[in-house]
């Protein structure tokens, strides 16, 4: 879904035709897939000078991890008409899928030229960067992006967190600015308030980890999971007492559920856990 909304991106200025395509791409199965390889064929053959046509079966013989017939057709709607803007990004996102990450690197670096969407050509950067192993300069394309990012995501700013903890394992205060540039970019993301706990979890800031859950706990209608995480908090602490509240009180607001609720598996295993953790610290 993330690759199909940078597509939209860079493609939405340029033709609205691409666009349908990529929707196309990510919605289907292998199966369907090679249908529209067929179906995208015959229309070449009908308009061999259409570039549209090949980035369209290029798009499809990616999804179907064919390598050489999705170059193949990139190269040729480039032979049609060699002004199409997006080819390089999309040639390194190509490059990228295949793990061929210097020719990735090299295509997006031309595309960059181009100044057309910052942003994710330096998060794609990143991303090469950091197959590569150079940690510092995945970390300095991921934040450079930002400044660019006019809707950063919840996954960017846990990336970015990644990112700066692969460039230095001890570096606390610049992941946590991220997560804290996060929750103030997306107040309501449950998924970034956790990362954030985690994180505080993994330097031993316990006060950090448990104001975290206590400021998030009250919000919530189902509480379950964040008094199983704030429990969690407390057994690393070494706060029995408390742990053992939390996790009790999780189990508590589990019995209260529908049973259609608490029936599910994600409710099952959760409380399977918890109850081993009772277990454990008896």
């Amino acid at each position: 879904m993330k690759n199909l909304v940078v597509m939209l991106q860079l493609l939405r200025q340029y033709s609205l035709f691409a666009i349908a395509i990529f929707f196309s791409v990510f919605a289907m199965g292998h199966g369907a897939i090679h249908e529209k390889i067929e179906e995208t064929t015959e229309k070449i053959n009908k308009h061999p000078l259409d570039p549209n046509l090949y980035v369209e079966r290029a798009g499809y013989y990616k999804a179907d991890d064919d390598f050489d017939k999705s170059y193949a057709d990139y190269q040729h709607a480039l032979y049609i008409d060699n002004s199409l803007k997006t080819i390089d990004f999309l040639i390194a996102e190509l490059m990228y899928h295949f793990d061929y990450y210097y020719s990735a690197l090299e295509a997006v670096t031309s595309f960059e030229k181009q100044k057309i969407n910052t942003a994710q050509c330096y998060l794609l950067k990143a991303k090469i960067f950091d197959k590569l192993f150079e940690a510092d300069s995945a970390l300095f394309y991921a934040e450079a992006a930002y400044p660019h990012h006019t809707k950063p995501n919840t996954q960017y700013f846990v990336q970015v967190k990644e990112y700066v903890l692969f460039a230095d394992k001890t570096d606390y205060e610049n992941a946590k600015k991220w997560l804290v540039e996060g929750k103030k970019r997306l107040p309501y993301d449950l998924v970034i308030q956790e990362e954030y706990v985690n994180l505080a979890l993994k330097f031993d800031d316990f006060s950090t980890a448990e104001s975290l859950c206590l400021e998030q706990i009250p919000k919530l209608k189902r509480k379950e999971y964040w008094q199983f995480l704030l429990a969690g908090v407390y057994a690393k602490k070494g706060d029995k007492a408390q742990s053992q509240e939390y996790y009790n009180r999780s189990l508590a607001s589990i019995n209260k559920l529908k049973n259609h609720h608490r029936n599910t598996t994600y409710i099952i295993n959760l409380k399977k856990k918890i109850q081993l953790q009772l277990t454990a610290q008896q």
